[in-house]
C-alpha cells in the first residue's frame, strides 16, 4: 500500500505555498516539547541535507532516509541479486536542491581558466523515503559513517575533550588554551555559530540542544535532550527556530569531522560525485593535479621555470625558487624537484594513496643532484620502477638513431640464451634468435603484432636487418605522430646520427614538393633551414636549434633565426650557453636580451651586475640592505671602486642607501669622498660623511682635499651642519677658502664681459673659412678685453 498517495507540488518561483505548509505543519505538530524533541532527533536521519530541506523532511511525516528512485537502485534488498525499488504509485517528496552552473575559476593548484561547476539557482527535486520501497534495504546496507576509534576507548573522555577544544577554535578562530568542559564548551559556543542574514541568535536552550544532538553523534550526550516548550512562539517562529538549531548542530558536526579528519555527515547511501581531475583536493599534500600528471610524458624529465618564490607560491608550491623538474613514474605516480634559495629538493608524489599525496621528500645541493638522488631512491624501494628511472649505474637510454649498435639486452625466458631484444621505440621492439639451420631469425614487434624477417646467415646481419626495418617503421609512425617526429630528429641531432636525408623522410612531406627538395639540398643556409623546419608545424623551436647545432650553424646564424622560430629568449639563451660552451651573458648580448630574460636565463646577480649595472640597479627598491649587497656583488664581480661608485651616485634612490654602499666597499673616508666627489649630490655626500661618523670640520678638509667643486662642498656642509648657516660660513672659510661674499646665491656666476661686447667683437660670418672653430674662438678671445666684475656689481678696470 502507497505510503504517500496524493502529489505535493510546490511551485518553482513562488515560496508562499511552501512557507504555508510549514506553518500549518509547525502549528499543528509542534505543539509540546515532546514534539519538539523528536522532530529535531528525527532530522539527524537526514543530516547530509540543509537544515530547511530536513525541516521539510520531517513535515512529510516520514521518519528514514531518502533518496532518488535512480540511487535506491544502487543500494542492494533483503532479496538477494536484486535492488530496492519504488512502490508503485508512490509520489516522490519535494526538496530544494542547487542547479549548478559552469564558471571561469582560478586556483592556486590547478591550471588557470579551468571550467568549474558552482551552483547557480535553486530547483525542486523528488526524493523517496525508505519506507516507500517495495524491496527494503538489506541489513547493513544503510550505515552512517562510524565514530573514530579514539573516542570510543577508555581515553575517549580525554579525546573528546581535546577534540571539543579544536573544533571551537575552528567555528570562533580562537582555540582555548584548556580543554575544559566539552558540554559548556559547546552550549557557549553553539550560540555564536553564524546563522545566516537577518537571523537572531540562538536561544540558550536550543543552544543547549544543538550541543546535545552534537555530542550524541560522538557517541557523548550527557544523558537526555534537553527540553524546550516551543508553544510560547507562533506557527512559522517554530519551524525557523527548528532549522537554525539544526543549522548550529550541522555547523558544530562538520568542525568535528574536519579536527578528525573523518566525514561525519557521510550519506548512508551511495553518491554518484564527479571527480575534478583539475584541481588538487582540500587535505591533499601532492602538487600537481591528476590532470597534469597525465599529461607528463612517462619516463623523461621535464623541466619548468624558472619561477620567482612568489610565483611558486601563486602556483601552489611553497619555497620553491627557480627551475623545476617532473619525471612520470607511473598513472598516478610521479617524481618532483625544485630550486630552493638553499639548493633543492626533491618529493615522490601521488595523486591516488593513502599519505595523502606525499610519499617521501629531502633536500639536496643542486637540481641535478636531487634528480639524481630522488631516481637511485626510487630504484631501490621500487624494483618494478628500476628499468623505468635513469640512474648513475644504469645505461644511458636507447634512441631509434644511434651512431652505434646499442641498447641490446637478453631476451628474458628464451629457450636459446643467445636471443636478444631491443627496445627501439615504446611501439617498436626488435628481436634476434637462433633459428633453424645455424641461421638467425629477426623479428619486429609492433604494437604486439609480430612480423618476421627473412632469416640471414648471422648475428650481426640479423641485427642490422630488423634494425632497418625497425627505423623505416618507426619513421611511418613519426609521419602519423607529430610528437613522434620531433623526439626522433631531436634524438638524432643529440647523438650525432643527423642527416639532411632523415630530415626529408620525416617531415618532407608536410611540405611542399619544391621545399621538401630544398630540404635535403645542403647549400641552404640556417635560416632557410630554420623555417622550412618551422614550416612542418611539427618541429618544435628547441628540436629546430638542436638541428642547426648538429648541421654545422654558427652561433651566430642560429642568434639571427631564434625569433624567426618562436624560442623565447631565456630558452635560447641556455639552450645555445650549453651547446656552444659560452656564458649565457655573452648569448644574450647576441640576442638582445633584456635583464629580466637574462635573470629568467639562469643568469647569476653578479654577472647581471657586471654586464648590466644600470639596468640592474634602477630596479631595486629602496632598502639600505639591497644596495649594500649590490655594491658588494659589483665589487666581486670585477668593477672598480670608483666605478662602483660612480653608478651608486647614479642610480642610489637615497642619500642613505648610497652611503650604505659605499662604506660597504670602502673602509676609508678619504678614498670615499675622493671617489664621490666629483659625482655625488650634496645630501649623499652629506649621508656619508654621517656613516663614517665625521664631525663637520672633517667632512669639510675631505671635501676640499678631493677638489669638489664649491657649491657643491657648501650645499654639502650646509646639510651637515643640520641647516645652520654661520657654522657653515665659517668651515667654507676655514677648508674652502671661499669669501662668505662669494657664497650669496646671487655672485655664484662672475661674467666675463657683457653680452653686448662679445656681440660687438663677433666677426662677419663668411661663406668658408680655412680655420676651424677652435681658432676662431682663440683669435676672438685675445682680441676682446676681458673685465672682470667688482665685488660691488661696477665695471672697474
Amino acid at each position: 500500500m502507497a505510503r504517500i498517495t496524493s502529489a505535493i507540488e510546490f511551485p518553482e518561483d513562488d515560496p508562499a505555498p511552501m512557507l504555508t505548509h510549514l506553518d500549518r505543519w509547525a502549528t499543528s505538530t509542534l505543539i509540546d516539547s515532546g514534539s519538539w524533541g523528536s522532530i529535531i532527533e528525527r532530522c539527524s536521519v537526514w543530516a547530509d541535507y540543509s537544515p530547511r530541506n530536513q525541516v521539510l523532511l520531517a513535515s512529510y511525516g516520514i521518519a528514514t532516509p531518502v533518496a532518488g528512485a535512480a540511487t535506491w537502485e544502487q543500494v542492494p534488498s533483503s532479496e538477494a541479486g536484486r535492488p530496492c525499488a519504488v512502490r508503485a504509485g508512490e509520489h516522490g517528496l519535494p526538496v530544494r536542491v542547487p542547479v549548478p552552473t559552469t564558471v571561469t575559476a582560478q586556483s592556486s593548484r590547478s591550471r588557470s581558466g579551468q571550467r568549474a561547476r558552482v551552483p547557480g539557482s535553486m530547483k525542486w527535486e523528488r526524493v523517496f523515503a525508505a519506507e516507500q520501497l517495495a524491496r527494503l534495504p538489506a541489513v547493513g546496507a544503510l550505515a552512517w559513517s562510524p565514530v573514530p576509534e579514539q573516542l570510543t576507548g577508555p581515553d575517549g573522555q580525554r579525546e573528546l575533550a581535546e577534540v571539543v577544544r579544536q573544533s571551537v577554535g575552528r567555528l570562533t578562530g580562537q582555540t582555548p588554551r584548556r580543554s575544559g568542559d566539552p558540554w559548556e564548551r559547546l552550549v557557549e559556543v553553539a550560540g555564536d555559530v553564524p546563522l545566516g542574514r537577518r537571523r537572531p541568535e540562538l536561544r540558550p536552550a536550543l543552544c543547549r540542544q544543538a550541543a546535545w544532538l552534537a555530542l550524541d553523534r560522538l557517541g557523548h550526550a550527557p544523558g537526555p535532550l534537553p527540553g524546550f516548550e516551543p508553544t510560547r512562539v507562533r506557527g512559522r517562529l517554530r519551524w525557523e527556530l527548528l532549522a537554525d538549531t539544526r543549522r548550529a548542530t550541522d555547523q558544530i558536526v562538520s568542525a568535528f569531522s574536519d579536527v578528525l579528519n573523518h566525514d561525519l555527515t557521510a550519506s548512508s547511501l551511495p553518491r554518484m560525485d564527479i571527480a575534478e581531475d583539475r584541481t588538487v583536493a582540500k587535505g591533499r599534500q601532492n602538487y600537481l593535479a591528476p590532470a597534469d600528471v597525465a599529461a607528463l610524458p612517462k619516463g623523461v624529465w621535464v623541466e619548468v621555470g624558472p619561477y620567482t618564490v612568489h610565483e611558486w607560491a601563486a602556483r601552489g608550491v611553497p619555497g620553491a625558487d627557480g627551475r623545476a623538474g617532473f619525471f612520470r613514474v607511473s598513472d598516478t605516480g610521479y617524481l618532483a624537484t625544485y630550486e630552493t634559495a638553499e639548493g633543492a629538493r626533491w618529493r615522490i608524489e601521488s595523486t591516488r594513496t593513502g599519505q595523502r599525496g606525499l610519499l617521501d621528500e629531502g633536500t639536496t645541493d643542486d637540481l641535478p643532484s636531487a634528480q639524481r638522488t630522488i631516481c637511485q631512491i626510487v630504484s631501490d624501494r621500487y624494483p618494478t620502477l628500476a628499468a623505468l628511472v635513469p640512474t648513475e649505474a644504469s645505461d644511458p637510454p636507447v634512441r631509434v638513431f644511434t651512431p652505434n649498435r646499442d641498447g641490446w639486452q637478453p631476451l628474458a625466458d628464451a629457450r636459446d640464451g643467445r636471443a636478444q631484444t631491443r627496445q627501439l621505440t615504446d611501439r617498436i621492439q626488435l628481436v634476434v634468435a637462433p633459428g633453424p639451420g645455424g641461421r638467425w631469425e629477426n623479428l619486429v614487434i609492433t604494437d604486439s603484432q609480430i612480423r618476421q624477417l627473412p632469416l640471414v646467415a648471422d648475428e650481426e646481419s640479423a641485427k642490422t636487418a630488423v634494425e632497418g626495418v625497425g627505423r623505416r617503421t618507426a619513421l611511418g609512425h613519426a609521419a602519423e605522430t607529430p610528437q613522434l617526429a620531433d623526439q626522433l630528429i631531436s634524438d638524432a641531432a643529440v647523438n650525432g646520427s643527423f642527416t639532411r636525408e632523415l630530415l626529408a623522410d620525416v617531415v618532407g612531406h608536410r611540405l611542399a614538393d619544391a621545399d621538401a627538395s630544398e630540404i635535403a639540398d645542403p647549400d641552404i643556409g640556417a635560416a632557410r633551414l630554420a623555417e622550412l623546419l618551422a614550416d612542418t608545424g611539427v618541429v618544435t623551436p628547441p628540436t629546430i636549434v638542436d638541428v642547426l647545432v648538429a648541421d654545422g650553424a654558427t652561433v651566430d646564424e642560429i642568434a639571427r633565426v631564434v625569433p624567426q622560430i618562436g624560442l623565447p629568449i631565456p630558452d635560447a639563451v641556455r639552450t645555445l650557453a650549453d651547446r656552444f660552451e659560452i656564458e649565457r651573458i655573452e648569448v644574450g648580448s647576441m640576442l638582445s636580451a633584456s635583464v629580466d630574460e637574462l635573470q629568467s636565463a639562469g643568469c647569476s646577480p653578479a654577472e647581471l651586475l657586471a654586464s648590466y649595472p644600470r639596468e640592474v640597479l634602477r630596479s631595486l627598491d629602496a632598502r639600505p640592505h639591497t644596495w649594500e649587497t649590490a655594491a658588494t656583488t659589483m665589487i666581486e664581480s670585477g668593477t672598480s671602486m670608483a666605478g662602483v661608485i660612480r653608478h651608486l651616485a647614479a642610480h642610489a634612490p637615497t642619500p642613505e642607501t648610497f652611503a650604505t654602499g659605499v662604506a660597504t666597499i670602502c673602509d676609508r673616508p678619504e678614498i670615499a669622498f675622493a671617489h664621490s666627489a666629483r659625482h655625488a649630490q650634496p645630501d649623499d655626500l652629506a649621508a656619508l660623511g654621517s656613516i663614517y661618523e665625521l664631525e663637520p670640520a672633517t667632512t669639510a678638509q675631505l671635501l676640499a682635499d678631493a677638489g669638489t667643486h664649491p657649491a657643491t662642498a657648501y650645499e654639502t656642509l650646509v646639510v651637515a651642519c643640520e641647516g645652520d648657516i654661520e657654522i657653515a660660513d665659517a668651515l667654507s672659510i676655514r677648508h674652502l677658502n671661499l669669501d662668505p661674499a662669494t657664497l650669496d646665491a646671487d655672485d655664484v656666476v662672475v661674467d666675463l664681459t657683457t653680452a653686448q661686447g662679445l656681440r660687438d667683437a663677433l666677426p662677419t660670418p663668411a661663406a668658408t673659412s680655412d680655420l676651424d672653430l677652435a681658432e676662431q674662438l682663440a683669435a676672438l678671445v685675445d682680441r676682446t678685453p676681458l673685465i672682470p666684475l667688482s665685488p660691488t656689481g661696477g665695471n672697474e678696470p
